[in-house]
């Protein structure tokens, strides 16, 4: 069906029915219920034939673009010069000073901070669920017998042992996976230099 029937019919219409009126027996170029009029409808540019679009047009369309965006960017940069000059600052050394942190991986831009470990309490399981301050523990025990605390070790951190430009991340699961900042690489293993160089 063409595109206004489809807009005008209503669905609860039998398929081979009037698509005006929705009765069946006959069909909408000889409906006695009256006409649609689709000009008045959906407007004339409905109806009139969209002018072809040639390559060339998208082309200096795109030209007109970037030659626009080349002129912006000219533009930007002389405010920018103008602002240093008035600010009494050197333009070069902004721009060397620019490609230098530009050129630095985010490890060399922000300085680590060493965070204080505190140590995690963990209380061995005994058959119940133990609480120290109910005294709950196995039959003929009580609370003065619970079993000692032990303090354990945080694990050793392996991003000290990643090539440089790996990265560590986890899954939903808690997975450890790693990744490749420069070449988005991802792997379940721990990488090794031969694989960094690659």
């Amino acid at each position: 069906m063409e595109k206004h029937h489809l807009l005008r019919r209503d669905p609860s219409w039998a398929p081979n029915g009037c698509n005006i009126c929705g009765q069946v027996g006959h069909q909408a170029s000889s409906c006695p219920n009256g006409t649609v009029n689709w000009r008045e409808t959906y407007g004339d540019e409905a109806f009139v034939l969209k002018g072809p679009i040639y390559y060339s047009d998208i082309l200096a369309r795109e030209n007109s673009k970037k030659k626009h965006l080349e002129n912006l960017e000219g533009r930007a940069k002389e405010y920018a010069k103008a602002r240093a000059a008035k600010e009494g600052l050197n333009w070069e050394d902004i721009q060397s000073t620019a490609a230098r942190l530009q050129a630095m991986t985010p490890e060399e831009t922000i300085k680590p901070v060493a965070v204080p470990i505190t140590p995690i309490i963990s209380v061995p399981f005994d058959g119940l669920a133990t609480n120290g301050t109910m005294g709950l523990g196995p039959i003929g025990s009580s609370a003065s017998t619970a079993p000692a605390t032990a303090v354990a070790t945080a694990a050793p951190s392996t991003s000290d042992a990643l090539p440089p430009g790996w990265s560590i991340a986890y899954d939903a699961n808690n997975k450890p996976y790693y990744w490749n900042r420069l070449t988005k690489k991802v792997q379940w293993d721990l990488p090794t230099e031969a694989a960094a160089a690659s």
